[in-house]
């Protein structure tokens, strides 16, 4: 199955079929990070799959109806809400909460810690280097004869890493 990597919001195009494969996409250029190398880890790690109230497990119907509530009161009483959209969520689950927040609940108010998240980036860029861009490009990477790396746990298929490097 050929498909988005969900972890950020670069969009690197993946292959699953057993495992993960990149593909040699305008995004990701046939490379991944470790994130994306071992997407496939996070399905048997004891995440939660089903919905829970004090640490109890519910009904997806009890759940929807707490959910419901909830935020009934809170556009009754304040007029209007605010959604803040997470960084490592699809783009078909950002639409779908976006069209669940501006059809149904009825707000303009969205935000999302991509924005939040390279705001920051950028100023410490510009401040550090006169640019607010990052500082590397995939056609450098390639190009680069040396890398160093810290804090990179590298896997052992080098998936991440780009076909060249040694």
């Amino acid at each position: 199955m050929s498909t988005i990597c969900p972890y950020c919001g670069v969009g690197c195009k993946l292959r699953v079929n057993g495992k993960v494969i990149p593909e040699n996409y305008v995004t990701n250029r046939g490379i991944m990070c470790v994130k994306g190398a071992t997407l496939l880890d996070t399905l048997d790690s004891g995440r939660v799959t089903y919905p829970l109230q004090d640490s109890k497990e519910i009904t997806w119907s009890e759940a929807k109806e707490i959910i419901s509530r909830k935020l009934k009161k809170i556009l009754r009483i304040k007029g209007s809400l605010g959604i803040y959209i997470g960084a490592q969520i699809p783009t078909e689950d950002q639409y779908l909460t976006v069209k669940l927040g501006k059809g149904l609940l009825g707000t303009p108010n969205f935000d999302s810690n991509v924005r939040l998240c390279m705001a920051s980036a950028a100023h410490s860029l510009k401040f550090s280097f006169g640019d607010p861009s990052p500082t590397a490009s995939y056609d450098e990477i390639e190009r680069a004869e040396t890398f160093f790396l810290v804090g990179v746990k590298c896997v052992s298929n080098n998936l991440f890493l780009p076909p060249n490097f040694q």
